[in-house]
């Protein structure tokens, strides 16, 4: 019958020609032997139905409605839709549920009978671009769609397509603990009845392309509720459009590590890297950070939270720069931001606001470039106003690209591209062997934060140009180099003044001191100019 409940006239293949027949045909394997049903309309099952082969053809929709139909092989072909909603209704053991791109399943179960034994009974073939779309579920808490880890089959090395949480009724835990596979395309949720969660205890799965929380998604979404080792790795972006919370670990002995090879983007809503004390969180991010004006990526609790930035670079290209672009000054607490080695970190747009006992630490061999605005302003790492307890460090071998006229400033002054940590000398750290990077637009000063007995490098690279190539670089009280450190003077001109300039490390008794208080410098380019008194 048609879904308004009128009735069509079937057509059976005749010699290569659909021909219209006069008798509706077998219901069942033995009487349709190796004949296909092909479902060209919209269609709703009644009576008993166990078709050996059924085909939902572009155009098609097959609805179960209540009938328990336990189909040979059912193919949902591109542009075909399935409405599973009898519980029952499934695969036979030895039957093949595939699913082509750009067709769909829609999936109701709305009991505590088995998935595994009816719906997921068989041999699943998932397109990468196939739907896959969650509609209803039983009001039983963490209801499950796959029972198993083994429920569902691999296709091409990964299942499902587009997995989608549209929930109209009942209750959801995505995915059964111990759950190792590859999803083949995008996990989007998109709808919602309540505060939901992806798994429990331990599981490790894998997303090709995006995980996205639509902006009709409106409750809680926790990837941890209990206690276990859990990790999800992201092949695409995280987009977070929801007005509500997404929390990584929400069990006090929970580890969880989220790993996202493109981009992270906050755009409206919370995303809470630890919810609760005790726990372990870590974001692992190959690509951009980006946090809307009424978005918040924070820890709710101040315990290993850790935000890593991964990728590697070396800020030419887009391609190989991550950029941080956090518009919500009121966000950021809790939470450990590393730019680890290889990775190349821009600030862009505004300025990076860090909440309460949250850090900022360059790694070795890692780069964070402060960058400008579009009108040339440089930006700048500050704290959220009222809030305190933030660090800054620059380790041994990590690089500071600086744009601020003033440069870098110690403890105890919020100016420059570092205005957190100013509290204690303690909190905002600049080691000896990490490399100083000026580039600024304007004239430029060191800014009295460097340390005494440079090893690496200071490199003054000011951006001149035809209408202004006097910019001019000077050292805020004076700057000291050990053997291995450098002054490499690129571009703009350089003034060492008494009591504002570069020296060895130790001054006094110069003619005497040890090759290792001598430091060295370097000229491809620009002035180098020495005032001396009188």
């Amino acid at each position: 019958t048609t879904a308004s409940g009128s009735t069509n006239s079937w057509e059976q293949l005749i010699s290569g020609v659909w021909t219209t027949i006069s008798n509706s045909p077998p219901y069942n394997a033995t009487g349709l032997a190796t004949k296909t049903v092909y479902i060209r309309h919209n269609i709703t099952l009644i009576g008993n139905n166990t078709a050996p082969k059924v085909v939902v053809e572009n155009g098609g929709v097959l609805n179960t409605s209540t009938v328990q139909a336990t189909f040979g092989n059912l193919l949902v072909k591109t542009g075909g839709i399935f409405n599973r909603q009898a519980n029952g209704s499934g695969i036979s053991a030895s039957g093949i549920f595939e699913v082509e791109n750009n067709a769909t399943v829609n999936f109701y179960h709305t009991s505590t009978t088995s998935r595994s034994s009816s719906i997921w009974a068989g041999t699943e073939k998932f397109h990468g671009d196939s739907n896959f779309v969650f509609k209803s579920g039983d009001n039983t808490s963490n209801f499950l769609i796959i029972q198993t880890n083994d429920d569902v089959s691999l296709f091409n090395g990964s299942c499902f397509g587009n997995l989608i949480v549209e929930l109209e009724a009942g209750q959801l835990q995505l995915l059964p603990s111990g759950f190792n596979k590859v999803l083949a395309n995008n996990l989007i949720f998109r709808k919602n009845t309540g505060n939901y969660r992806i798994s429990d205890t331990n599981y490790s799965f894998s997303i090709l392309n995006n995980l996205e929380i639509e902006n009709t998604y409106l409750n809680t979404l926790s990837a941890l509720t209990t206690s276990g080792t859990a990790t999800i790795n992201i092949g695409g972006n995280f987009i977070h459009n929801g007005s509500n919370i997404f929390r990584l670990a929400n069990n006090a002995s929970a580890v969880i590590t989220l790993n996202i090879d493109k981009n992270l983007q906050v755009n409206s809503g919370t995303l809470d890297v630890n919810f609760t004390s005790g726990a372990t969180s870590t974001i692992n991010l190959k690509g951009d950070l980006t946090v809307g004006t009424t978005a918040a990526l924070l820890a709710n609790n101040g315990t290993n939270a850790t935000v890593n930035y991964n990728g590697t670079g070396d800020g030419l290209t887009s391609e190989t720069t991550q950029t941080i672009d956090v518009a919500n000054a009121a966000t950021a607490s809790n939470i450990a931001f590393n730019v680890n080695s290889g990775a190349y970190v821009r600030l862009i747009n505004q300025n990076l606001a860090i909440g309460t006992n949250s850090q900022f630490i360059v790694k070795n061999g890692g780069t964070l470039d402060f960058g400008f605005k579009s009108d040339g302003t440089a930006l700048n790492i500050e704290r959220v106003a009222s809030q305190n307890g933030q660090k800054f460090t620059v380790e041994n071998g990590g690089t500071l690209m600086i744009t601020s006229p003033e440069g870098i400033t110690g403890f105890g002054n919020y100016t420059g591209n570092v205005q957190i940590g100013a509290s204690s000398i303690d909190n905002r750290k600049f080691d000896a062997g990490a490399i100083y990077h000026y580039y600024g637009k304007s004239n430029q000063a060191t800014g009295g934060g460097l340390p005494d007995g440079l090893t690496a490098k200071v490199i003054v690279d000011l951006q001149t140009n035809a209408t202004n190539e006097n910019l001019e670089f000077t050292s805020t009280g004076i700057t000291k180099f050990n053997s291995t450190g450098t002054l490499e003077i690129k571009r703009g001109k350089v003034l060492d003044i008494p009591g504002a300039g570069f020296r060895n490390n130790v001054i006094e008794n110069e003619d005497g001191e040890s090759d290792a208080q001598k430091g060295n410098i370097l000229m491809t380019g620009g002035r180098y100019i020495v005032s001396v008194l009188g």
